[in-house]
């Protein structure tokens, strides 16, 4: 017994990437501008302490962009489940884990 491809799989059996990303081109779009988010992040350093207000804020925006970088992520990992020998789906899948390691970083 093997395993079907994907695309001999009926497709209401499959993982649904599209609602995660539309296509490759958002996922790289996403995937670009998520150093940007972590700069963003980074402003917030040493500024906890000021108030509340700059603590919920800040909480609020590592959580905007983590929650944009599991998505990336996400997406990635699918790809690379559904067609393993795909290297394309790889390289995504290696892209997105250095990036959510960048983002950690900042």
């Amino acid at each position: 017994m093997s395993l079907p491809k994907r695309s001999e799989v009926p497709f209401e059996k499959t993982w649904s990437v599209e609602t995660v990303f539309a296509n490759e081109a958002q996922w790289r779009t996403a995937l670009e501008t998520l150093p940007t988010s972590g700069s963003a992040i980074a402003t917030y350093t040493g500024r906890l302490s000021e108030s509340g207000t700059v603590l919920f804020e800040a909480l609020q925006l590592r959580d905007r962009v983590f929650l944009e970088a599991y998505k990336i992520s996400m997406y990635a990992s699918m790809l690379s489940s559904i067609e393993g020998t795909n290297t394309l789906y790889s390289s995504m899948n290696a892209e997105a884990g250095s990036a959510l390691a960048q983002l950690g970083g900042a």
